[in-house]
């Protein structure tokens, strides 16, 4: 049985594919700077907001991962989409700077609550079928993600060009029906071993398996803000080269086609490529390349840029996920999962700031720096031995 057909025969696996469509139609994406502009804020705020969002992810994860890992996963899950909604909701609402900073600490907490959670819940449902299916089943997941963000991409560039605080409405609606769909989720709670619990499990020898492991460290030092930073940085880049504001929808919903392509076929494109550590190294550098075409003074070269980004980022997840997720041990895997996201966190937050006051400056120069840094991620990720090697 092929994992699509798979997938939608399990009841757990089919709630999380239905949540994942409804929260991923981000109609705001397209406008999203323009929508914080419109607000009175500032390119040094909007960046600031991210880095409020990442500190929201940095306190929370390691204490939702124990949570997860002591209670059950999905609880833990549930309350993340739940939280996700609410902050969604103020997001909308939301008409000065201290109202986005509110927000973005619930967005943060509910990634933390859902960043441990959702792929310890998985293997869990998985069980047995785990290492054979867990890379398929999280690139399906970014298909329907991506094709999703295509769709209201598209419809949220043109009630953009109605009001620019529709497509905020709008995903805060699609959210509120994401959370209840995974109200329906079926519990799966993991095996643990009697001699040795995971809530005793001591979070220094957490952080010691992460330091041994290779995938994990890498993982975790990869600031995953960066590529994020494309969803800021083209909307700029995209007006100074002359894209009318009506287009914005349509070339992000091109890239969120290109995004589920690349999501979609990166099982296949592993394991034909032979090693997926550097399968995720090619796509880094892709990632990389995508940056350096958006800092071109041309429409059609930030257009492609951008494509490009989300398309080799997409591939280049999945992969990654799964490598990360089976290194993990599995009575302390949502705690691992969010210690390595807590150090991807902490990075972020010091580089963040740095990309918005760059980009108050040049934006152009903004992206020639993300393009760099993610260049040397590629490099060290094709240093590293396949994990059969290790």
């Amino acid at each position: 049985m092929n994992t699509i057909s798979f997938l939608w025969r399990q009841r757990a696996l089919a709630l999380i594919a239905v949540a994942t469509i409804l929260t991923s139609a981000s109609f705001v994406v397209p406008v999203s700077t323009l929508y914080l502009l419109a607000r009175g804020l500032t390119y040094p705020q909007i960046f600031t907001l991210e880095t409020v969002l990442v500190v929201s992810i940095m306190v929370c994860d390691l204490p939702t991962g124990r949570l997860a890992d002591r209670t059950s996963d999905r609880l833990v899950l549930v309350s993340g989409y739940v939280i996700g909604a609410a902050a969604a909701i103020g997001y909308a609402a939301s008409t000065t700077y201290g109202a986005f900073v509110l927000t973005n600490i619930l967005s943060g907490l509910a990634i933390a609550l859902v960043s441990g959670a959702d792929r310890s819940y998985l293997t869990s449902v998985l069980a047995d079928e785990s290492e054979r299916r867990l890379t398929g089943v999280l690139g399906h997941f970014g298909a329907l993600e991506s094709v999703a963000g295509a769709v209201a991409g598209v419809a949220g560039g043109l009630l953009a060009t109605r009001d620019i605080t529709w497509p905020a409405v709008a995903a805060a609606g699609a959210e509120t029906l994401g959370a209840v769909v995974v109200l329906w989720l079926p519990p799966a709670r993991r095996p643990v071993a009697a001699d040795e619990p995971a809530a005793r499990v001591p979070l220094l020898a957490v952080a010691r398996q992460v330091l041994a492991t290779p995938v994990l460290w890498l993982t975790a030092l990869q600031p995953w803000i960066l590529v994020g930073a494309a969803f800021y940085l083209n909307q700029p880049r995209w007006q100074a080269t002359g894209i009318p504001l009506q287009y914005f929808g349509v070339v992000l919903a091109l890239a969120q086609v290109a995004a589920a392509l690349g999501s979609h076929v990166s099982e296949s494109l592993a394991r034909r490529f032979g090693s997926p550590t550097a399968f995720v190294a090619a796509t880094t550098l892709a990632t990389a390349a995508g940056f350096g075409l958006l800092a071109v003074p041309h429409g059609a070269a930030t257009v492609v840029g951008f494509i490009v980004v989300l398309a080799a980022s997409a591939a280049r997840g999945p992969v990654a996920g799964a490598l990360a997720t089976l290194a993990a041990p599995a009575r302390t895997r949502a705690t691992t999962l969010s210690l390595v996201t807590t150090c991807g966190s902490l990075i972020g937050v010091a580089v963040n700031p740095l990309v918005g006051l760059l980009s108050q400056h040049s934006v152009t120069a903004a992206c020639w720096a993300v393009a760099g840094v993610l260049g040397g991620f590629a490099l060290a990720w094709a240093r590293l031995r396949p994990p059969a090697e290790d």
